[in-house]
């Protein structure tokens, strides 16, 4: 006798109505959007979307363990509920509900999950896991909801009459969150890369100075986010690589967007906080430019974007800082160094860290893409002055580990050289002024809310 399944279950308050709510889920990357970065997980294969019959397979890691989760969906509800039944994969059993209701007299409604699961190995294995589930099913939804009524919140915000065709340059880890992020929004999108791996690809080479203007047009929206790894010490080779990789491709596609019948509307063109140097006094995007090979890097590369600004387009230079997501940059290496009991400050600590979280940069991308008062340089960047001490106390109370390795600046100039001195040692206090000016709305003003939300 088997008994009665395990059952989970966790109900939120939407900022939109019901049908809304699930027209979200409804789209598009919706699944890679709620798939939270410390999981390793990622899609193999999909049939569909979650209407009857549809069909979804993941490959899920679980330490040494590795295993193709195949689920069916069923009892689909336009606007109501769907249902995933598990097919094949690591639970005896497993149905999960989700339940869309409408708050009544309001424009608001309810998102409720409801599972019922059994683990393998009968009473023995609900006994022994059973306590591990109910956490890993905690992170999950809390992450999964809080993804969720973000992102709702966002499309309420900036509404579209019409879906828009964006064009994406860049499928780093910037552009692998980009894409499910504003399909789920209801926008098309399309990637530029060198290599074909979907219909939805466009093929060129910005070495080669290889696009075919005929292939990207009629584009509403172009984000270029284009660059070779600024993470790497910087010799003559790397030196000429960051810098190339950033100016060809830009002036490629500046070059080219200005030679369409139908050009976009607007040109997102990434930049970087770098471009002030190492200033003492706090800088806004009327601030003069710093001085060092990142200034003059990114200097370079907003230039570029020339033609396309002739040619009357709203360009964009999105001076970024560090992009912080668990999915790679700083924050990953860090990670991997602080969970080992190794981290600490580097040099004097007093330097300042311009950052900015992953989830607000898809944020501020979408605030661009609406604002059409938005143009010229915009710093992508926290609002609240950070330390390189403060990072390492966030981190180190946040993983319940002690950050005291210090590592002498002189150590930091003799391993990676001028790098380690320009992106490690040395920063100015940025300040996002066009986006505290448009009241852009931070989700993660601080390291320790953006750390509860990606890190457990």
């Amino acid at each position: 006798m088997q008994g009665k399944p395990d059952m989970y279950r966790i109900k939120s308050r939407l900022p939109v109505d019901a049908p809304s709510a699930f027209a979200w889920h409804n789209r598009d990357g919706a699944i890679e959007r709620l798939m939270p970065p410390w999981e390793d997980a990622k899609v193999i294969s999909k049939k569909g979307g979650i209407r009857e019959g549809d069909k979804i397979s993941l490959k899920i890691s679980w330490g040494m363990f590795d295993f193709r989760w195949d689920l069916k969906h069923q009892d689909y509800q336009e606007g109501k509920q769907f249902c995933d039944i598990q097919e094949n994969g690591p639970f005896k059993h497993w149905i999960h509900r989700h339940i869309f209701r409408a708050i009544e007299g309001s424009e608001f409604s309810t998102l409720k999950d409801a599972i019922d699961y059994r683990l393998p190995l009968g009473m023995i294995g609900r006994i022994l896991g059973r306590k591990f589930m109910t956490n890993k099913l905690n992170n999950l939804f809390d992450y999964r909801h809080q993804i969720t009524k973000r992102d709702l919140k966002l499309s309420k915000k900036y509404p579209f009459e019409n879906p828009l065709n964006i064009l994406i340059a860049g499928s780093g880890m910037i552009g692998e969150a980009l894409i499910p992020f504003l399909t789920t929004q209801g926008h098309k999108v399309s990637v530029l890369s060198r290599k074909k791996r979907t219909p939805e690809t466009i093929l060129w080479n910005p070495a080669q100075g290889i696009l075919n203007p005929k292939e990207i047009e009629g584009f509403d929206v172009i984000i270029n986010l284009c660059g070779e790894s600024i993470n790497q010490r910087w010799g003559r080779s790397a030196r000429n690589k960051i810098k190339n990789s950033r100016i060809k491709s830009t002036d490629l596609l500046a070059q080219t967007i200005a030679q369409l019948k139908k050009k976009p509307s607007l040109l997102i063109n990434a930049s970087g906080s770098g471009y002030y140097g190492n200033q003492k006094e706090i800088v806004h995007e009327d601030s003069k430019i710093g001085s060092g090979f990142l200034s003059e890097v990114c200097s370079e590369w907003e230039k570029a974007t020339l033609p396309a600004e002739k040619e009357q387009i709203r360009v964009v230079h999105l001076r970024m800082g560090a992009v912080l997501s668990t999915k790679g940059g700083a924050l990953k290496k860090l990670l991997s160094i602080y969970r080992k009991g190794l981290g600490g400050k580097l040099g004097r600590g007093n330097q300042i860290f311009s950052w900015v979280s992953i989830e607000d940069l898809l944020g501020i991308i979408y605030h661009c893409i609406h604002d059409e008062n938005i143009q010229g340089a915009l710093n992508a960047v926290s609002p609240n002055k950070t330390t390189n001490s403060d990072l390492n106390i966030a981190l180190s109370e946040h993983l319940k580990k002690m950050g005291w390795f210090h590592t002498p600046g002189f150590i930091i100039k003799i391993l990676y050289g001028k790098m380690g001195k320009e992106l490690l040692l040395e920063g100015s206090n940025v300040k996002p002024k066009k986006l505290i000016d448009a009241n852009f709305e931070f989700e993660h003003p601080k390291l320790e809310k953006f750390f509860s939300l990606v890190i457990r």
